[in-house]
């Protein structure tokens, strides 16, 4: 990327944005003392200027003494700040320390407006504090070229150094890291180290040599500043030995005032090489007592600096009869681009091929693009790290590392009576409820004092993962849960099954191969639910696992009754609800006392789903499943439906809103978090919005209204889009947690809703995916792991909250 505030092309307004200087924070993250934070001011051309040691800034204690120390290392650093002026502030963002250390900085930049604010610099209103990946200014603060410049500097500083140059000239500064392979380190893949060192210090290198080359290097900087010197061999035509060779010519000769005279220093051959990738920017006193050559700063080859000249007389309609008639024509030209923008090149480059000189047409166009912009920047420019990557860089965690699932090794901070307080290995915050600390969570009079210590260290397993884009740092947490449950067997093979199967198509669990000697047999688990004879064509002595797998190849709609896990009042039902998502419902039986008899095993009557009551499992299909899945198929049907996970969905609606500003796209697909209901994805401005409708043999319940068609659903959805959610007000829209946009009646009515809540012994269940939301203290049944909610059982809402109105003036909801 490029440097911070870097200009487009070159001239005065170039030298302005680049004449920054750059405060830059780091931390270790150890003790104080042998490495307390380090604040250093870097001036516009890398060098630094001065620094601060500051041990007790990010000491996050409350004793009186350690607040009168943090406080004494704020005043010094407000009068650094004051003396030193600094355009922006960053903060290597190495651990969750450095969030403090980046809100003191604020507040110190904001006392500073107040009391002094004749130490913001001039033209700007305040002082820019933000984050950056700290890794290669870490490597570079240990690199042979460090040492050589600030060997009398601590580690910190240099680092400190090595991150205000990642911002003010990165390529110079990657390009140092090349000595000794030192980049080879630096994390950029995950993979990376799984090829051969010297296959990626070959990608390395080319990827520095095309950079380089796009970009020019400036000879008479580098030989200013030393540290910018590292770039020079990665110009196309030189090389390690002949870059070598011209600074030590260039350091004999002084600065360098054009490129021709450069011939004399590296060879005729070499120079044509190279030639048009070297910058040639005289000094003050030549510049403003000699004349110099323009196109010695831009990326035309000397070779083509006729047609340059040609096509600025040409386009003034001039004449020319001396040189310097010639330079004040071209400089008029760049200043007067319009006038260049006119020629028709392609009548001009076919005179040329008539004269014998070549297909110039593309050469033209490049000299027509320099012309109105010398040296302009094809870097992407510096952007502040999003919300995800700040998580990333503070935390040291990623999508992997907290996936759902996932196990992970807490140390306890707090324990108090209804959770427990714990902390990650990285410092992120994790929180353990009674319900997930153990499978006795739920029962009344259960209390957590006394079970475990601070600083006790336990295992757990990861609920709910990772930040939403909305979420401040000091907000991040993780939800774990530690309870028995979580680690049996059974808990175990459906997190394999549920993250392998669902990125392998081809991923198959083996069983045991009893033919060979020398394997034990393993003893066959036993069955979570009692065996029923129920005489029916779609009934299956099956789990919840097993049912999946036979409705796998089976059409949308079809359904397999099994017993359930709740024992032998209850009969559960699995329809496939889409490809690789199942819904499951609870058929309540009556007719049956609730004691444990031989003739429970019977099917009772009459059924009832939710409020309906059914005679037998023949109306139940008649009156329930077949229009349950009639009304499952036109959804998926209809124009707006789509396939695909939730990311997959916020992408699509996202891409269609960047190629089509004026329309507001929307999509609906499955709920995976809630198998059993549809999600509504669209997006206004840049974010995606989403709510969920649920569906039962009725239709589709969306708002708490019901509408008979996916088109009524969606007619209404486009006409009333800017109201808020019921019972969610726009100003609450955005702290609401625990319920969904959907009426909680409605999908209590519906597939994936919490008819289950009245059922609070199923807590012997392991915790499953979207699991990480609830709130009420209960859980879905043990045989149906893809449904596991808590609270309301539906996902959380948007993070945006409710979707405010389109802008004045046009817009359209994705359709032509």
């Amino acid at each position: 990327e490029g440097g911070h505030g870097r200009g487009r092309g070159g001239g005065a307004e170039e030298e302005w944005v680049r004449d920054v200087r750059v405060l830059a924070v780091v931390h270790d993250g150890r003790d104080r003392d042998d490495a307390p934070t380090t604040v250093a001011l870097v001036n516009p051309q890398g060098v630094l200027v001065d620094f601060l040691t500051c041990p007790n800034l990010a000491d996050r204690s409350r004793t009186p003494l350690s607040e009168t120390r943090r406080e004494q290392d704020l005043e010094r650093l407000r009068r650094f700040m004051e003396e030193h002026s600094p355009h922006m502030c960053v903060v290597g963002a190495s651990s969750m320390d450095c969030n403090l250390l980046r809100e003191l900085l604020l507040q110190t930049v904001f006392k500073i407006i107040e009391d002094t604010p004749l130490a913001i610099p001039d033209g700007l209103d305040t002082i820019q504090c933000f984050y950056a990946d700290p890794a290669a200014a870490a490597l570079w603060g240990v690199s042979p070229p460090a040492l050589r410049e600030l060997k009398e500097h601590s580690p910190l500083v240099r680092r400190a150094v090595g991150l205000a140059r990642c911002l003010q000239d990165p390529m110079a500064t990657f390009a140092s890291l090349f000595e000794e392979n030192a980049l080879l380190s630096l994390p950029i893949v995950p993979l990376q180290n799984k090829l051969p060192q010297q296959m990626r210090l070959d990608a390395l290198e080319r990827c520095m040599v095309t950079v380089t080359n796009q970009v020019g290097v400036d000879l008479n900087s580098i030989l200013l500043h030393e540290w910018r010197q590292a770039t020079l061999p990665f110009v196309a035509g030189l090389g390690p030995r002949k870059a070598r060779s011209l600074i030590r010519s260039l350091m004999q000769n002084g600065p360098v005032q054009s490129r021709h005279s450069l011939t004399e220093l590296m060879g005729e051959r070499v120079y044509t090489n190279c030639a048009a990738f070297l910058r040639i920017v005289p000094t003050g006193n030549y510049r403003a007592d000699n004349e110099y050559e323009l196109l010695d700063n831009t990326r035309v080859h000397p070779e083509s600096y006729q047609f340059p000249i040609q096509m600025a007389l040409d386009s003034l309609e001039l004449e020319a009869n001396s040189s310097e008639d010639k330079r004040l024509a071209l400089e008029r030209a760049m200043e007067e681009w319009h006038n260049v923008d006119e020629l028709d090149l392609e009548v001009y480059a076919e005179e040329l091929e008539k004269r014998g000189d070549g297909l110039k047409l593309a050469t033209l166009q490049d000299i027509k693009r320099e012309l109105r912009a010398p040296f302009a920047e094809v870097r992407r420019p510096f952007v502040e790290p999003s919300a995800d990557e700040q998580f990333a860089l503070l935390t040291g965690e990623t999508s992997e590392s907290l996936q759902e699932g996932k196990i992970v090794q807490v140390t306890v901070k707090n324990v108090q009576q209804s959770r427990v307080l714990v902390a990650l290995e990285s410092g992120l915050r994790g929180v353990i409820t009674k319900e997930d600390f153990s499978d006795r969570g739920g029962e009344a009079g259960y209390t957590l004092l006394g079970r475990v210590q601070p600083n006790q260290l336990i295992t757990a397993r990861v609920l709910q993962g990772g930040i939403n884009s909305s979420s401040q740092v000091k907000d991040y947490t993780v939800e774990l849960a530690c309870a028995g449950m979580q680690f049996k067997p059974e808990a175990y093979e459906f997190w394999e099954q549920y993250y392998n199967g669902k990125r392998d198509r081809f991923y198959k669990v083996e069983g045991p191969e009893l033919d060979k000697p020398d394997q034990p047999l393993v003893k066959k688990k036993t069955r979570r639910f009692i065996q029923r004879n129920i005489k029916h064509p779609l009934f299956k002595n099956v789990d919840v696992m097993e049912a999946q797998k036979l409705l796998m190849e089976a059409e949308v709609g079809e359904v397999l009754l099994r017993p359930s896990s709740r024992g032998l009042m209850n009969l559960s039902l699995t329809m496939k609800f889409g490809e690789a998502v199942y819904a499951h419902m609870d058929i309540k039986e009556g007719g049956k006392d609730d004691k444990q008899s031989a003739n429970n095993l019977r099917l009772g009557s009459p059924l009832f789903i939710g409020g309906d009551q059914y005679e037998d499992l023949d109306e139940v299909m008649a009156r329930y499943v077949e229009p349950m899945a009639s009304q499952v198929k036109d959804m998926q049907s209809h124009r707006k439906f789509l396939h695909g996970t939730r990311d997959s969905v916020d992408a699509k609606a996202r891409s269609d809103k960047q190629r089509h500003p004026s329309i507001f796209p929307y999509y609906v697909s499955f709920c995976h978090e809630q198998p059993g209901m549809f999600m509504l994805t669209y997006v206004l401005n840049t974010t995606p919005h989403h709510e969920y409708i649920s569906v039962d043999q009725k239709g589709f319940t969306f708002r708490r209204k019901r509408f008979s068609t996916p088109d009524k659903l969606i007619g209404y959805f486009k006409t009333h889009y800017k109201e808020p959610p019921p019972g969610r007000s726009r100003s609450a829209a955005n702290v609401t947690r625990g319920r969904s946009p959907a009426s909680t009646e409605a999908a209590t009515r519906g597939w994936g809703g919490n008819q289950w809540d009245s059922h609070p012994t199923a807590r012997d269940t392991p915790v499953y995916p979207g699991d990480s939301w609830n709130t009420a203290g209960y859980r879905a049944p043990m045989d149906t792991p893809q449904q596991h909610q808590r609270g309301s059982g539906m996902p959380p809402p948007p993070p945006s909250g409710p979707p405010p109105p389109p802008p004045s003036g046009g817009g359209g909801w994705g359709e032509k």
